[in-house]
Formats: structure tokens, sequence, C-alpha cells
């Protein structure tokens, strides 16, 4: 009896039980499931930082998870990705892992609830996490007890130090109080990364520049040595009274086991190294109000100590003609609200608005500011004029109460002006020199006489009488160009600005050395104030340097442009009433930087 047709059902058999056995492990590849995971486990305090783990079983593509509402927990990083493959001799597993970076915002009890994990149709849960949140020292290394905490080294993070503090815990509204922020370390640390900086919305902040390394320097703190790096220096100055509280500063860094080094940000590293947190004590500060006996006339809010200068830049001029008074305010404080002081100009004497530039820096706990006012003042009648005392009043911290500078009167000699010189008219902030007259039609005596044959009498008559027909096409032409433009005649007025204003400078250039500085500056000027008229459709006679800002605003022009625009036309009205303001050398410059500013303005609108 022959067996060739029993062989092939013992073969099929083989296969079946072989399919069976890899029947689960093939379910189980395609089963998805998900894990959460904490890291530390336990003994966990505030200045521990917390890796939160969420791995995907199942999927080969990070699905897109979003964390709920954390209790006392706050999310400093991630989430980071990493993928894995599995296998073994029945299954196969791929897993994607997501990481966030965690730390408590104080001691007591945190949650982390249930994650939602899309995977396509299907949305897995995790379990909430809920678990203590030890207190410790701001700013000091791991509680004990603490994952890593035996055996813990100086170079595991328990000698890094971070801490803060206020040149002064009570300070006058206005009054500059200095922050500093320091890093103490017996530790090779690097890779310094600021976690949360605190706001500052009831304050005006300056900062001061710190090289770390530069600046760094040795202290004993608890019984330690430490080195010691400066990290921040800011200057807050409070702008309302009342109790604040100035959150901590969050710094993350990498700290490394090894001992004390000399270098702060670039040492190279061998070894195991770990992430640490630190983040320094909350700071109170006390601001006061000024006192509201005895304030000063003219008082502007200058919180400080201060000098006042004052200046005339000559003290001998003509009738009509300008002349500059400057009055300087420097010091330790904060004078950027502050105001200009107030003139009381005698009846002879027309003040123009003054022209305010300041500067202030931080420098070794000190905000030193400097503010200058420029007026420029115009004698109408012959004489010597004396101006009165100007006053800056301040409160002065040194001693807590108001002050007052004040300068001597100065005297300013006015001669009378030469025969037939031109008077000054005011238009809308603007100052310019009337220079027209009436222009007669005859200014010869004796009869008219006729200068040329009647044009019917000349033989060009008859050739212009078929021009026409030969300039037809180009009539036609122009003439529906012509039709376009009308119909927008604000694109027709824009499109010849940049033409008009080119000539108008290759003019004054061409006149450059021919006229008075005041008439050159003044045709300069206008210029520029008839090219952004044209450019924007706008009559020039009304518009003012605020007018102009807001146009060139609205076509979103650079506000550096915008305030390079505006300081041309200012520098010109101010050389044309002071003569030493605008020096031939000078009006070359002038006119290349009118040029300038008409191609970038071209460019931009």
């Amino acid at each position: 009896m022959s067996t060739r047709g029993i062989r092939p059902p013992a073969i099929r058999l083989r296969w079946v039980l072989a399919l069976a056995l890899l029947a689960p492990g093939v379910a189980a590849q395609q089963q998805p499931r998900v894990e959460v995971s904490l890291q530390p486990r336990s003994g966990i305090t505030e200045i521990d930082p917390i890796r939160l783990t969420v791995t995907i079983e199942g999927t080969d593509r990070p699905p897109a998870v979003r964390l709920p509402k954390l209790v006392n927990l706050k999310l400093i990083g991630g989430p980071s990705t990493s993928t894995q493959v599995r296998s073994d001799f029945r299954t196969t597993r791929r897993l994607v892992s997501l990481t966030w970076t965690l730390l408590a915002e104080g001691p007591g009890a945190a949650e982390i609830p249930s994650i939602e994990v899309p995977l396509g149709a299907t949305v897995l849960r995790t379990e909430p996490i809920r678990f203590e949140v030890a207190p410790a020292a701001a700013g000091s290394g791991a509680a004990p007890g603490a994952p890593g905490a035996p055996g813990e080294g100086a170079g595991d993070g328990a000698d890094v130090v971070l801490r803060a503090r206020l040149g002064t815990e009570e300070v006058w509204v206005g009054e500059p109080v200095p922050l500093s922020v320091e890093l103490y370390t017996g530790a090779r640390v690097a890779s310094p990364d600021w976690r949360e900086v605190p706001s500052f919305p009831k304050f005006w902040v300056e900062t001061d520049e710190v090289d770390p390394d530069a600046e760094s320097y040795r202290a004993t703190l608890g019984g330690r040595r430490y080195v010691v790096y400066p990290l921040e220096r800011k200057l807050l100055v409070p702008q309302s009274p009342g109790e604040y509280t100035i959150d901590p500063f969050v710094l993350q860094l990498e700290v490394r086991a090894s001992g004390a080094r000399d270098d702060f940000f670039d040492f190279f590293s061998f070894g195991r190294t770990r992430t640490i947190i630190r983040k320094t004590e909350p700071l109170g500060l006390r601001v006061r109000p000024l006192p509201t006996a005895n304030v000063p006339g003219g008082f502007g809010g200058a919180v400080g100590t201060f000098s006042m200068n004052v200046e005339l830049d000559r003290r001998e001029v003509a009738v009509d003609e300008g002349v500059a008074l400057r009055v300087t305010i420097e010091g330790n404080g904060f004078l950027k609200p502050v105001k200009a002081p107030e003139l009381a100009a005698p009846p002879d004497l027309r003040i123009f608005p003054p022209k305010a530039t300041e500067s202030q820096r931080a420098r070794g706990g000190k905000m030193l500011s400097k503010k200058t006012w420029e007026w420029v003042l115009v004698p109408l009648a012959a004489g010597e004029l004396t101006l009165p005392e100007i006053r800056f009043a301040y409160f002065d911290t040194a001693d807590g109460r108001y002050r007052v500078a004040s300068s001597d009167p100065l005297t300013l000699v006015v001669k009378r002006g030469a025969a037939g010189a031109s008077a000054i008219a005011e238009t809308r902030g603007d100052v310019r020199l009337e220079r027209r007259d009436i222009a007669f039609i005859k200014t010869r005596r004796g009869p008219l006489a006729e200068g040329s044959p009647r044009i019917h009498q000349q033989g060009l008559f008859r050739f212009l009488l078929v021009l026409p027909l030969l300039l037809l096409p180009l009539v036609i032409l122009a003439g529906r160009r012509q039709a376009r433009l009308q119909s927008n005649r604000g694109l027709a007025r824009s499109r010849k600005a940049r033409a008009r204003a080119r000539k108008r400078l290759a003019a004054a250039r061409r006149r450059l050395s021919q006229v008075d500085s005041g008439t050159f500056h003044e045709q300069v000027a206008r210029t520029l104030v008839e090219y952004a008229a044209d450019r924007f459709d706008r009559p020039a006679a009304g518009l003012t340097y605020d007018k102009l800002d807001e146009l060139l605003a609205s076509r979103q022009v650079d506000a550096e442009l915008a305030r390079s625009f505006r300081n041309c036309l200012e520098n010109c009205d101010f050389a044309r009433f002071v003569p030493a303001a605008g020096q031939a050398e000078r009006r070359r410059e002038t006119l290349d930087q009118a040029a300038e500013l008409v191609e970038r303005l071209e460019r931009a609108l």
C-alpha cells in the first residue's frame, strides 16, 4: 500500500500548528496600549526636575498628545520623542515615547490628571498620578532622601545655590532699586538655561551688562566656599506705590561630579552629568508714595540726585535772528517721564517748542541719566533782554525732601537788524521767511512797442497748421494716458512726486553757495514736505510734523525711516534761525540726506 497520499496532510498539519503558535504574537503586535511613568518616583522636592514619560505601544508615529491642566506643576520643556522596536521569537513591539520636563510650583499635593492619547479612531487614557512635593531650601541642593542623595558629592548639585537680592527693601516711587542674581557653585556646571524670569509690569527696567567669567569671585555661604558668578543685574524703577513681590528666577543647568573649576561656561566634560533646577526665593519690596506736602511748583516726577546746566549758544544777536537755549539735567535717577522746565519769556521774545534728547544707562547699581531740552528764541525788538531764572524741581532720595535747582538770569543783547529784513511768520509750528512782493507788469517809461511780427505773419504759422495732423497718433496715445491719470489724480500726482523732488533738490544744489543758510534750508524742507504731499495726495499747507508721522505710519513705513524724515525737517527749521547750525560745509550733507530720504521713501511707499 502506497504512503504518498498520507504525507501532504502531515505537512499541512505542521504549518497549521506553527501558525497557531505565532497567532498570539501577531495579535499582541497590533494591540495598542499606553503606559505612563514618572522620574523620580518618590522624594520629589520643589527644585527637582520631573520627567513625565508616556509610552505608546502599537504605533510607529508619535501621536498628538496634549497635557491636561496640571495641579501644582508647570511645564518647562518638551515633549521630546523617541521610537524603538523590540522583537523576539513570537512578538514584535513598536514603542513611541513622549517625554516632558515638569517643575513643582511649590510644596504640597501635586497631580497629573488622566492623559488622552489619540490613535486613529481610538483614544487611550492613562491613570492619574498623585504625589507630594517636599519643601527644599530655595537655591539649595536636593533634599535629604531624594533620589541620588545617598553618596551624593559636591559635583552632584548639592553645592549649587541660586540667589537673588535687592539693593534695599524700601524705596520711593520713581527711585531705582538694584536687583542682582548670582550663582554660588562648588561643582562643574554647564549649559545654563533660564526656565523662568519674572516680569515687572509695574516697573521700568534697565538692564546692566554682566560678564560672569570676568566678574566671578569667591565667597563663603553657610560655612562652605563657593565660586560666585553674577548672572543678572537690573535696575527696577517702581511707577506706583504699594507692596510688591518679585517672583523667583528659575535656572536649569548641567552638573558633573568633579572638583572645583575655574571656568563657568566653557569646560571639557567627561563622566556622568545630570540636569538640576535651581530657583531663587521670592523678594519683597515696599514702595512709598512721594510726600504730598511742600511740593514745589513745576515738579514733573524727577526722583534722584541731579544737577542743571543752562546756556545760550551766543549772547549777541540781531532782531529776527534765532538763538539756541539749552537746559541740561543729569545725575543719578530716572528722567524719562520728566517734561521740559517752564520758560517765562519777555514780551519781545518768541519761543518755539523745545527739542529733547535723552540718554540713560545702568552702571554699578546706579541709573545715570541725562536729558537736554533746546529752544529756539527769536527776539522781535532791539535792546537788552533778560531771561528770568529757570527752575527744575526734583525729589532728593538722599534726604527724602524736594529740592529746586535754579539758574542765574541770562542777558541777551539784541541789535537792530538790516533794513528790509524779512519778517518771520509762523504757520502750524513751522517757521518760514516771507520774501514775496508785488511783481509789476511794466517798469520802464515810454510807449509800448511790438517786439516781433504777429504770429500769422510768420512762415512758421503754415507749418503749425499741418503739424496737428502729423502728431495726431501721439496725441491720441497721450490723451488716453491723460484720461487714465485724470480718473485717478492722486495716482498721477504720486507718480510725479519723485521727479519733482529730485528736480528741486538739483536746483538747490546748483545754488548751494549763492543763497544764505535760511533760504537754502527753507528750500530743502519745502521739497521734502511737498514730496510727502504729492505721495499722499494732500495739500502741503496743512502738513504738520505730527500729521506727517501719522501718514507714514498709515503706510507702515519703518519707524526708523519716519524718525529720520522728521529729524531732517527739524534740523532744517533749526538751521534757518541759528546761523551757527547751518554752516556752509554742512549744507551738502543736508542735501545728500534729503535725497537719500526721498529714495528710501519711494521704495517704502
